[in-house]
């Protein structure tokens, strides 16, 4: 099934929003919609335009970039978002602990693109410099960056899961 690799690409979308501090609402319609498209019954390679705007939350916006997606493979929007946010930010926002906003604000005040960079900030202790941050996000920075790096080849059930599914339903396809 192709919907899980739609999904993929909305929740990224998401997530780039929600860096570049975008409206709450359009960040949670992504979300809902890849949510959605993960969990849908029928593979949208194979559904009709009227099938596609019957899914729930899935206003005009949606179903454009779904249908150009289904025809060309790529959605435009996703590119040109991810030309405009270093893709660093995104596995910055994977550390536990640091949402979106403050992200964001790393990158700003600190030039912070990845998680090397963020690593080193927080052991020369720049990050306590910013207005409202101290030891403690440091630390925790320092600690969650070094977790995520010792289980950097695991791979979580939320995400394995549904791939897991779709791979059996894929084999059994075949004859």
């Amino acid at each position: 099934m192709h919907n899980i690799e739609l999904a993929w690409l909305f929740k990224e979308i998401a997530d780039l929003l929600e860096i570049k501090g975008e409206n709450i609402f359009k960040i949670r319609a992504y979300q809902k919609a890849a949510d959605t498209i993960a969990t849908f019954s029928k593979d949208l390679t194979q559904a009709t335009e009227k099938e596609i705007a019957a899914i729930p939350g899935f206003g005009k916006a949606l179903q454009e970039k779904t249908k150009e997606w289904i025809e060309s493979g790529e959605i435009k929007y996703l590119n040109t978002l991810r030309a405009e946010i270093p893709q660093g930010l995104l596995e910055i926002a994977k550390v536990p602990g640091l949402g979106p906003k403050l992200v964001r604000r790393l990158y700003e005040e600190l030039g912070i693109e990845n998680s090397d960079q963020l690593m080193k900030a927080a052991k020369e202790q720049k990050i306590r410099k910013l207005k409202g941050l101290g030891a403690k996000i440091e630390l925790n920075i320092i600690n969650n960056l070094k977790r995520m790096r010792e289980h950097l080849s695991e791979v979580s059930l939320a995400v394995s899961y549904p791939i897991g599914l779709t791979m059996i339903e894929i084999l059994s396809e075949i004859d």
